[in-house]
């Protein structure tokens, strides 16, 4: 029984620390969190089609109706296919790595500095599941990266991978016994003790806002609920952020 009680301890150290004040600053963070991670999974597409162009491509971080895949998509690079079609997933691999070892190693204990860590973290591990999760059977779409990478590499090659990257990720729940994060806990803070976290969200919604007005291309159907949605929820969580932000200076 102790045992279990450590390791709950250690696992709600590195996600938790603070309580139900953590966990709700992680959910009042993902509207911000999913403009942030698509920028990321397209603006890798973007990179990858520049290294083969030599053109910088547009691409449309936002979700919307797609004429050409006939559907919802979360972002779109405008490419034509240029391209490794997997470099957005290498990428979300590697930053997980990379946040993972940061979390194993280093026992920071600025909750501001953590709190980003683990966010960017999350992002990048749902990013990775998300677009991966239909290849554990081998049954992604042929239109999404992970069925063209099915394509080139065979379904039972596609299954294996699959299961490893799945693994590496879920390895988390292993290692985080051995934490520097889940043996020392930041510094405790209360509700309003995100200020400036509030601050970068707002920045980040409002960007999103911005963006999604911004940029247009004939496939992209903007007069769709699929659009219109997640821009109105951007609409709503920047007012829930800078709201916050000024009572934060009411409140000290």
């Amino acid at each position: 029984m102790s045992r279990e009680i450590g390791y709950v301890r250690r696992l709600r150290n590195v996600w938790f620390p603070n309580g139900f004040t953590s966990l709700g600053w992680l959910l009042f963070a993902l509207p911000a969190l999913y403009f942030l991670q698509t920028v990321v999974h397209e603006g890798a597409h973007a990179v990858a089609a520049w290294t083969v162009t030599g053109t910088f491509p547009k691409f449309a971080p936002f979700p919307h109706y797609n004429t050409a895949f006939d559907g919802f998509v979360n972002g779109v690079t405008l490419t034509g296919g240029r391209g490794f079609v997997a470099v957005p997933q290498v990428v979300a691999q590697a930053l997980i790595v990379i946040f993972s070892l940061i979390i194993i190693l280093w026992p920071i204990r600025n909750h501001l500095l953590r709190f980003s860590l683990r966010t960017l973290y999350l992002g990048a591990a749902l990013d990775l599941l998300y677009n991966s999760v239909k290849g554990l059977w081998g049954g992604s779409s042929p239109s999404s990266d992970w069925g063209k990478l099915q394509a080139q590499i065979s379904t039972p090659g596609i299954i294996a991978l699959t299961w490893v990257i799945w693994a590496v990720v879920l390895s988390h729940f292993a290692w985080i016994t051995v934490a520097a994060w889940g043996r020392r806990p930041p510094e405790r803070r209360g509700f309003w003790g995100y200020r400036w976290v509030a601050l970068v969200l707002g920045l980040l919604s409002l960007t999103a806002i911005l963006v999604s007005v911004a940029v247009n291309d004939p496939i992209i159907v903007k007069d769709h609920v699929f659009f219109i949605a997640p821009l109105i929820g951007q609409g709503i969580a920047l007012l829930g952020y800078g709201t916050y932000f000024v009572f934060t200076f009411k409140r000290t």
